[in-house]
């Protein structure tokens, strides 16, 4: 079983987006698990219409252990289930206390052993679920737009990972992998792109080939899970990306 977490403390990169797509394929592979960790809940939304039919059943309701793990999953279809949030998620940090980093590995212990993967979509900060998320992940993706900002965001992780993250990775005995990194919404021509891709690739290693931005992507943000995924060229990009780091067989 691996569990992939994916991160980065900047809004508007892609990490739902990296999360269904990637879901999806592994889903393909083996019985998989997709975690909702932020209280915007952009990946609940896509899967699940009436928000009121997850009203204290979610992850903040695992995490504080008013209810089983196994009563907030949400089966999506035979070989992929979710865990929803809303957005009363933002009061956890307030609500655990002792030990607050190692909650998610606790109450994922009597599940772990139903699926082969687990996908975790983490908030745009370093806050307390995030940090849970990261002590127990084997992979690590962080999406990131080829911009200025992004070199910013990437050493705000990078920096976590290395001096605070490996830590609770051996409380939780976690065998870590690889962080990698998904450039995403890549243009064709853009120099200015292309330079910070040249910089990103002198200072990270693991950069991941990316995503292209397409409508495809624009049509998942809008039609939620009536768009298409399979046979869309992103979707064929995310096949290659994952490629690349299970050395899974395309399906």
């Amino acid at each position: 079983m691996k569990i992939i977490s994916v991160c980065n403390v900047k809004g508007g990169v892609g990490k739902t987006t990296s999360t269904i797509f990637l879901s999806r394929l592994l889903a393909q592979h083996g019985k998989t698990l997709m975690i909702d960790l932020d209280s915007q809940n952009s990946l609940t939304s896509y899967f699940i219409d009436d928000l009121d039919e997850i009203q204290d059943i979610t992850i903040l309701q695992a995490l504080l252990e008013e209810t089983a793990i196994e009563k907030t999953i949400k089966k999506i279809n035979e070989s992929l289930d979710l865990i929803p949030a809303d957005i009363d998620l933002c009061r956890l940090a307030n609500s655990l206390t002792e030990l607050a980093e190692m909650q998610l590995d606790k109450v994922l212990g009597s599940i772990k052993n139903q699926y082969d993967f687990i996908v975790i979509d983490c908030p745009p900060s370093l806050n307390l679920e995030t940090k849970q998320a990261l002590a127990i992940s084997n992979i690590i993706i962080t999406p990131t737009l080829l911009e200025k900002w992004s070199m910013r965001s990437l050493a705000i992780v990078s920096d976590y990972l290395n001096n605070k993250n490996e830590r609770l990775q051996q409380l939780t005995k976690t065998d870590f992998e690889g962080h990698y990194i998904l450039p995403t919404m890549k243009e064709k021509n853009r120099s200015i792109q292309t330079m910070v891709l040249e910089d990103l690739n002198k200072k990270y290693q693991d950069i991941l080939e990316g995503i292209h931005k397409r409508t495809d992507v624009q049509k998942l943000a809008y039609f939620g899970s009536e768009a298409p995924i399979t046979g869309t060229e992103t979707y064929k990009e995310y096949s290659k990306v994952l490629d690349s780091i299970l050395k899974l067989e395309t399906v």
